[in-house]
């Protein structure tokens, strides 16, 4: 077990997955190597794209030289740590996540692989199944329901994990946290296109529930406009979602437009999002989008995207929507 920035742990291969890209975890288990400790609240008001407040807070004095991580702006999960040796999460201050002992060292309560839950991984990018950089976590035991949606890039430089509960009326508690763990080179010029994956939770303000969801995600970027360092935009299409204990059933939510945003020289970048009613051109879905740059000529990004919309059903409320995405150039 090892923890990165004092938040987030990633298998040494690739993180989930082995360098190879075929499966979500190596063959066998591989040795962490130690990894610097930053506290995670030492500059909680940092904000990324020119101390912006509306960016999740996190990594103080951003630069493209360094690893950055941001969190969740009043998440409760405080610590995220990946056990490579047995395919585990613990997560730490979430009530009710857990009972009995936990593992040696571990700082919060296990989160196991969900297996039966065979829709996340259905939207290959490459066309190759089980190519999946995207897994479901969920507590072992506990009080209270909790689902951990965990991404990372076939490099592992770029991750993301989510945490939320269905055992709530309101949203409640839970958090999310995306980092990359090297620096970003980039281009003095030019545009580039990404394309990628994306998985995320929806839950239920005044209903309780969840859901997963997913999609492709397509974005582009300008390297030459906006002076503080370039433009960004996108969109998501095959956006599913479905319950996570009965996968045959699937409810089709519009298309995402990520709206033109900016990123900084650190690599970091945001935007809001909306998706659209077919018919009336009404306005169903809004929120914001963040993310970073990672890699040679920014070859990767990871980001994360939180929506809300109206809850058209009997209970009425609304719908919170948080998920991440990985996507790369050609």
């Amino acid at each position: 077990m090892k923890k990165i920035l004092g938040i987030l742990a990633l298998a040494a291969a690739g993180g989930l997955a082995a360098c190879d890209g075929n499966s979500l975890l190596p063959a066998a288990p591989v040795a962490d190597p130690a990894d610097p400790v930053v506290d995670p609240v030492a500059d909680p008001n940092d904000g990324g794209i020119g101390g912006d407040p509306d960016l999740p807070p996190g990594t103080a004095s951003p630069t493209p030289d360094d690893g950055i991580f941001r969190v969740e702006e009043g998440g409760d999960a405080q610590t995220f740590f990946y056990d490579s040796s047995t395919d585990e999460f613990t997560v730490d201050n979430l009530p009710f996540d857990a009972v009995g002992p936990q593992p040696p060292g571990a700082t919060g309560d296990r989160y196991v692989r969900v297996t039966a839950a065979p829709a996340i991984g259905t939207l290959d990018p490459d066309g190759i199944p089980g190519n999946r950089r995207i897994a479901v976590y969920q507590n072992a035991d506990g009080l209270n329901a909790y689902k951990l949606v965990y991404g990372t890039s076939a490099s592992g430089d770029t991750s993301f994990a989510i945490v939320r509960s269905s055992s709530y009326l309101d949203y409640g508690p839970g958090g999310f946290i995306y980092e990359r763990n090297n620096d970003v080179v980039i281009p003095d010029g030019g545009t580039a296109n990404y394309d990628g994956e994306y998985a995320g939770v929806r839950i239920f303000d005044n209903d309780g529930g969840i859901e997963l969801t997913e999609g492709l995600i397509a974005i582009e970027v300008d390297f030459e406009d906006f002076n503080v360092g370039g433009a960004i935009q996108g969109f998501m299409t095959n956006r599913v979602a479905y319950d996570p204990e009965d996968a045959t059933s699937f409810i089709a939510l519009n298309d995402l437009i990520l709206n033109t945003g900016e990123f900084s020289s650190a690599g970091e970048f945001g935007g809001t999002a909306n998706s659209y009613d077919g018919a009336s051109n009404d306005v169903v879905e809004s929120g914001q989008y963040f993310g970073l740059l990672s890699g040679a000529d920014a070859g990767e990004m990871v980001g994360m995207i939180v929506i809300t919309s109206e809850n058209e059903g009997p209970a009425g409320g609304s719908i919170q929507e948080t998920g991440g995405f990985l996507a790369t150039t050609p």
